[in-house]
Protein backbone atom coordinates (compact mmCIF):
# COMPACT_ATOMS: atom_id res chain seq x y z
CA UNK A 1 0.00 0.00 0.00
CA UNK A 2 1.35 3.32 -0.93
CA UNK A 3 0.36 6.89 -1.25
CA UNK A 4 -1.54 8.20 -4.21
CA UNK A 5 0.80 10.65 -6.70
CA UNK A 6 0.61 11.74 -9.94
CA UNK A 7 1.71 7.98 -11.43
CA UNK A 8 -2.36 7.03 -10.38
CA UNK A 9 -4.29 9.80 -12.22
CA UNK A 10 -3.32 8.28 -16.04
CA UNK A 11 -5.63 5.10 -15.24
CA UNK A 12 -8.12 7.02 -14.06
CA UNK A 13 -11.65 7.60 -15.97
CA UNK A 14 -11.55 11.35 -16.86
CA UNK A 15 -14.13 12.63 -14.65
CA UNK A 16 -11.92 11.42 -11.85
CA UNK A 17 -8.70 12.51 -12.93
CA UNK A 18 -9.01 16.10 -11.44
CA UNK A 19 -9.75 14.61 -8.42
CA UNK A 20 -6.90 12.04 -8.33
CA UNK A 21 -4.64 15.07 -9.23
CA UNK A 22 -6.02 17.58 -6.57
CA UNK A 23 -5.11 14.78 -3.69
CA UNK A 24 -1.66 13.88 -5.07
CA UNK A 25 -0.81 17.51 -4.69
CA UNK A 26 -2.04 17.61 -1.10
CA UNK A 27 -0.48 14.93 -0.50
CA UNK A 28 2.53 16.48 -1.85
CA UNK A 29 2.25 19.78 0.24
CA UNK A 30 1.64 17.99 3.27
CA UNK A 31 4.51 15.99 3.12
CA UNK A 32 6.64 19.19 2.14
CA UNK A 33 5.13 21.17 5.20
CA UNK A 34 6.16 18.61 7.62
CA UNK A 35 9.47 18.51 6.52
CA UNK A 36 9.50 22.22 6.93
CA UNK A 37 8.53 21.87 10.60
CA UNK A 38 11.24 19.17 10.90
CA UNK A 39 8.99 16.32 10.74
CA UNK A 40 10.34 14.51 7.70
CA UNK A 41 8.08 11.33 6.34
CA UNK A 42 9.32 8.28 5.99
CA UNK A 43 8.80 6.20 3.04
CA UNK A 44 5.85 3.96 2.72
CA UNK A 45 6.25 0.44 4.49
CA UNK A 46 3.46 -1.67 4.31
CA UNK A 47 4.63 -4.19 7.10
CA UNK A 48 5.86 -1.02 9.34
CA UNK A 49 2.33 0.56 8.66
CA UNK A 50 0.50 -3.09 9.39
CA UNK A 51 2.69 -3.35 12.89
CA UNK A 52 1.41 0.53 13.97
CA UNK A 53 -2.30 -0.20 13.24
CA UNK A 54 -1.92 -3.49 15.26
CA UNK A 55 0.30 -1.55 18.29
CA UNK A 56 -2.98 0.94 17.99
CA UNK A 57 -5.84 -1.33 17.86
CA UNK A 58 -3.61 -3.03 21.57
CA UNK A 59 -4.04 0.74 22.78
CA UNK A 60 -7.56 0.85 22.77
CA UNK A 61 -8.01 2.36 18.95
CA UNK A 62 -10.81 0.77 16.36
CA UNK A 63 -10.27 0.43 12.71
CA UNK A 64 -12.92 1.68 9.98
CA UNK A 65 -13.41 1.62 6.80
CA UNK A 66 -11.32 -1.38 5.97
CA UNK A 67 -8.60 -0.48 7.85
CA UNK A 68 -8.21 3.12 6.48
CA UNK A 69 -9.57 5.22 9.36
CA UNK A 70 -8.35 5.05 12.75
CA UNK A 71 -10.59 6.06 15.94
CA UNK A 72 -10.04 6.00 19.54
CA UNK A 73 -12.30 7.39 22.11
CA UNK A 74 -15.82 8.60 21.62
CA UNK A 75 -17.03 9.01 17.77
CA UNK A 76 -20.09 11.11 16.43
CA UNK A 77 -23.07 9.13 15.75
CA UNK A 78 -22.84 10.86 12.51
CA UNK A 79 -19.65 9.37 11.55
CA UNK A 80 -21.26 6.17 11.97
CA UNK A 81 -24.12 7.14 9.15
CA UNK A 82 -21.61 9.03 6.77
CA UNK A 83 -20.11 5.42 5.71
CA UNK A 84 -23.60 4.92 3.72
CA UNK A 85 -25.35 8.19 3.29
CA UNK A 86 -28.40 6.98 4.42
CA UNK A 87 -31.35 9.47 5.23
CA UNK A 88 -28.23 11.94 5.93
CA UNK A 89 -27.88 15.14 3.92
CA UNK A 90 -25.14 18.18 3.51
CA UNK A 91 -25.65 21.21 2.57
CA UNK A 92 -24.22 24.84 2.21
CA UNK A 93 -25.27 28.86 2.05
CA UNK A 94 -22.23 29.46 -0.20
CA UNK A 95 -18.75 28.30 -1.02
CA UNK A 96 -17.18 31.56 -0.02
CA UNK A 97 -14.81 30.94 2.74
CA UNK A 98 -11.69 32.92 4.29
CA UNK A 99 -9.18 30.22 4.41
CA UNK A 100 -7.35 28.03 2.11
CA UNK A 101 -6.80 24.28 3.67
CA UNK A 102 -5.17 21.86 1.95
CA UNK A 103 -8.06 19.47 2.11
CA UNK A 104 -10.37 21.34 1.31
CA UNK A 105 -12.04 19.99 -2.38
CA UNK A 106 -14.63 22.73 -2.76
CA UNK A 107 -12.47 23.71 -6.02
CA UNK A 108 -13.59 20.23 -7.49
CA UNK A 109 -17.17 20.85 -6.93
CA UNK A 110 -19.58 21.72 -9.61
CA UNK A 111 -20.70 25.32 -10.20
CA UNK A 112 -17.96 26.22 -7.32
CA UNK A 113 -17.14 29.78 -9.16
CA UNK A 114 -20.88 30.32 -9.35
CA UNK A 115 -21.38 29.72 -5.63
CA UNK A 116 -18.42 31.66 -4.37
CA UNK A 117 -20.30 34.57 -5.04
CA UNK A 118 -23.70 33.71 -4.65
CA UNK A 119 -25.83 31.76 -2.61
CA UNK A 120 -28.07 28.61 -3.11
CA UNK A 121 -31.51 28.39 -1.83
CA UNK A 122 -30.96 25.70 0.41
CA UNK A 123 -34.78 25.50 1.65
CA UNK A 124 -36.35 24.65 -2.00
CA UNK A 125 -33.27 21.49 -1.47
CA UNK A 126 -34.44 20.84 2.24
CA UNK A 127 -38.15 20.58 1.03
CA UNK A 128 -37.07 18.58 -2.04
CA UNK A 129 -35.60 16.29 0.50
CA UNK A 130 -38.44 16.55 2.35
CA UNK A 131 -40.67 15.26 -0.09
CA UNK A 132 -38.54 12.38 -1.54
CA UNK A 133 -36.81 10.55 1.38
CA UNK A 134 -39.47 11.89 4.66
CA UNK A 135 -37.86 12.06 7.42
CA UNK A 136 -33.78 12.65 8.16
CA UNK A 137 -31.55 11.46 10.28
CA UNK A 138 -28.56 13.60 10.07
CA UNK A 139 -28.76 16.97 8.54
CA UNK A 140 -25.05 19.00 7.88
CA UNK A 141 -24.23 22.39 7.00
CA UNK A 142 -21.03 23.04 5.42
CA UNK A 143 -19.49 25.28 3.36
CA UNK A 144 -17.56 27.39 2.12
CA UNK A 145 -17.64 29.34 5.78
CA UNK A 146 -21.05 28.99 7.13
CA UNK A 147 -20.78 31.56 9.44
CA UNK A 148 -19.90 34.25 7.13
CA UNK A 149 -23.58 34.48 7.40
CA UNK A 150 -24.66 33.95 10.75
CA UNK A 151 -28.24 34.57 10.41
CA UNK A 152 -28.75 32.22 7.82
CA UNK A 153 -27.18 29.60 9.53
CA UNK A 154 -29.21 29.95 12.45
CA UNK A 155 -32.28 30.21 9.79
CA UNK A 156 -31.30 26.57 8.16
CA UNK A 157 -31.01 24.54 11.59
CA UNK A 158 -34.41 26.19 12.60
CA UNK A 159 -36.05 25.35 8.84
CA UNK A 160 -34.10 21.76 9.34
CA UNK A 161 -35.05 20.73 12.59
CA UNK A 162 -38.81 22.18 11.42
CA UNK A 163 -38.48 19.50 9.25
CA UNK A 164 -37.15 16.70 10.75
CA UNK A 165 -37.44 17.46 14.98
CA UNK A 166 -35.63 14.23 15.46
CA UNK A 167 -32.66 14.97 13.03
CA UNK A 168 -29.01 15.27 14.71
CA UNK A 169 -27.89 18.49 12.73
CA UNK A 170 -24.25 19.61 12.71
CA UNK A 171 -21.94 22.84 11.30
CA UNK A 172 -18.65 22.61 9.62
CA UNK A 173 -17.12 25.77 10.19
CA UNK A 174 -13.42 27.40 11.26
CA UNK A 175 -15.96 29.58 13.76
CA UNK A 176 -15.29 32.81 11.60
CA UNK A 177 -15.99 35.97 13.43
CA UNK A 178 -18.16 33.83 16.04
CA UNK A 179 -18.34 34.75 19.91
CA UNK A 180 -20.32 32.95 22.66
CA UNK A 181 -23.60 35.01 21.39
CA UNK A 182 -23.65 33.33 17.84
CA UNK A 183 -22.84 29.55 19.30
CA UNK A 184 -25.88 30.23 21.74
CA UNK A 185 -27.98 30.96 19.16
CA UNK A 186 -26.84 28.07 17.26
CA UNK A 187 -27.85 25.89 19.83
CA UNK A 188 -31.03 27.47 20.64
CA UNK A 189 -31.77 26.91 16.80
CA UNK A 190 -31.39 23.09 16.78
CA UNK A 191 -27.30 22.82 15.90
CA UNK A 192 -26.22 19.58 17.72
CA UNK A 193 -22.58 19.24 17.24
CA UNK A 194 -20.07 21.85 15.47
CA UNK A 195 -16.78 20.64 14.01
CA UNK A 196 -13.97 23.56 13.42
CA UNK A 197 -11.41 23.26 10.86
CA UNK A 198 -8.24 25.13 12.43
CA UNK A 199 -5.65 27.04 9.85
CA UNK A 200 -2.67 27.14 11.77
CA UNK A 201 -0.47 29.63 10.09
CA UNK A 202 -3.04 31.93 7.86
CA UNK A 203 -0.86 34.77 7.85
CA UNK A 204 -2.65 36.41 5.05
CA UNK A 205 -6.41 35.93 3.27
CA UNK A 206 -7.74 37.44 0.40
CA UNK A 207 -10.96 36.56 0.70
CA UNK A 208 -13.32 39.60 -0.27
CA UNK A 209 -15.72 38.93 2.68
CA UNK A 210 -13.06 38.24 5.27
CA UNK A 211 -9.42 39.95 4.33
CA UNK A 212 -8.16 39.45 8.27
CA UNK A 213 -6.04 36.35 9.20
CA UNK A 214 -6.55 35.11 12.35
CA UNK A 215 -4.21 33.52 15.15
CA UNK A 216 -3.91 29.86 16.10
CA UNK A 217 -4.27 31.44 20.01
CA UNK A 218 -7.73 33.04 18.74
CA UNK A 219 -9.29 30.09 16.88
CA UNK A 220 -8.51 27.99 19.82
CA UNK A 221 -9.97 30.28 22.01
CA UNK A 222 -12.94 30.34 19.90
CA UNK A 223 -13.22 26.53 20.09
CA UNK A 224 -13.02 26.86 24.25
CA UNK A 225 -16.22 29.24 24.09
CA UNK A 226 -18.02 27.08 22.02
CA UNK A 227 -17.50 24.09 24.31
CA UNK A 228 -20.82 23.67 26.89
CA UNK A 229 -23.15 25.73 24.76
CA UNK A 230 -22.98 23.25 22.25
CA UNK A 231 -23.95 19.51 22.74
CA UNK A 232 -20.85 18.23 20.96
CA UNK A 233 -17.77 19.94 19.78
CA UNK A 234 -14.99 18.41 18.10
CA UNK A 235 -11.87 19.87 15.97
CA UNK A 236 -12.01 17.87 12.49
CA UNK A 237 -9.15 19.15 10.28
CA UNK A 238 -6.09 20.79 10.93
CA UNK A 239 -4.29 22.58 8.32
CA UNK A 240 -0.99 24.13 7.78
Amino acid sequence: MRRVDQRDTAVLPPAYQGYARRFAEVSAQLRRTMEQFGLPLAQDDAHELAAARKRLVQAGAHLRNDGKSIVYGALSPACERCRTGERSVSQFISLACPRNCWFCFNANQFDYNEYRSNRKDWRVEMDAYAQSMGKLDYVALTGGEPLLYPDEACAFFAYAKRLNPQAHCRLYTSGWGAGRGLFERLAESGLDEIRFSVKIDAETSTNREAPQAESLERQVSRISLAVGVVPSVMVAGCSW
